[in-house]
């Protein structure tokens, strides 16, 4: 169910186009969904590509697929700093 919805709602961030996407999925069970999530991130974390839960609540869980790497750059200490520094 997991790796179903990574490909239909992360395929951004799987072709690099993105550095992250989140997604919600409803009425999981907790200790498959962790199971599952353990053996993606066992075949993406070498791929550069890292998956973890954001919130549950309510039935349901926020997912957040991410590069690592990518992520560093954008928002990495020069950035802030360029950032802050175009807004004064």
């Amino acid at each position: 169910m997991l790796e179903t919805a990574l490909v239909k709602h992360c395929a951004p961030t799987l072709a690099r186009l993105k550095a992250g996407n989140m997604f919600v999925l409803a009425g999981l069970d907790g200790r498959e969904a962790a199971r599952e999530m353990r053996e993606l991130n066992r075949l993406l974390v070498p791929k550069g590509v890292a998956l973890t839960v954001l919130r549950r609540g309510g039935g349901k869980t926020l997912f957040y697929l991410y590069r690592p790497h990518e992520l560093g750059a954008i928002h990495g200490p020069g950035a802030a700093r360029a950032l802050l520094g175009r807004i004064g």
